[in-house]
């Protein structure tokens, strides 16, 4: 019983939250000046994809993590920023998350994914589910498919998607989808 109603309450709590992945941590001495800055990133995001937001559209914002972690990309050393969570008017994350994937396009903001605020269960399982695709798609000789994870909160599965391939014309061009999936790509 009790877990059934956290569980929702803290789907409540979340419905307007968004989660910014890859966003560059923010300048400043202070932490108002962090804070304009984190603000004023997030407002050039929402730009970024056609949205013109208000102040007011945004209720709230904060920084989750531990500062200062790497990871190893090509070889260098990268600095990977925090996450950072913003609380959005039902309005404005509604057409933030519609316009989301326009970032890819983005020559500039490209690194930057916009993700729906999950708990940390939901997260963890999100993870094993694109995990389980991941190896499905390797063990999979067949290449005319591709492994992806869909469906409802309450049902999230792997499913096998027909991949359609077109007649290839010339040399295809890298697109961000592609850089994305490199594993997609294996001939």
């Amino acid at each position: 019983g009790h877990k059934r109603i956290d569980d929702l309450q803290d789907r409540i709590a979340r419905k307007n939250n968004v989660v910014f992945f890859g966003v560059s941590e923010a300048d400043g001495t202070t932490r108002e000046d962090k804070m304009a800055n984190n603000k004023a990133k997030i407002m050039r995001i929402a730009n970024e994809v056609g949205i013109q937001l208000k102040e007011e559209d945004i209720m709230s914002f904060k920084r989750l993590g531990k500062m200062g972690q790497t990871r190893v990309i090509e070889d260098e050393e990268a600095p990977v920023p925090r996450l950072l969570l913003a609380t959005f008017t039902e309005a404005a994350k509604a057409s933030l998350m519609k316009n989301a994937y326009k970032l890819q396009f983005s020559p500039e903001m490209k690194e930057i994914r916009i993700k729906h605020d999950m708990s940390k269960e939901y997260r963890k399982k999100e993870y094993e589910l694109r995990q389980e695709a991941r190896q499905k798609q390797m063990e999979d000789s067949n290449q005319g498919f591709l492994y992806r994870v869909r469906g409802p909160n309450w049902d999230r599965k792997v499913v096998k998607l027909r991949k359609f391939v077109s007649k290839p014309v010339k040399e295809p061009k890298e697109t961000p989808a592609a850089a994305d999936n490199e594993t997609e790509n294996q001939d």
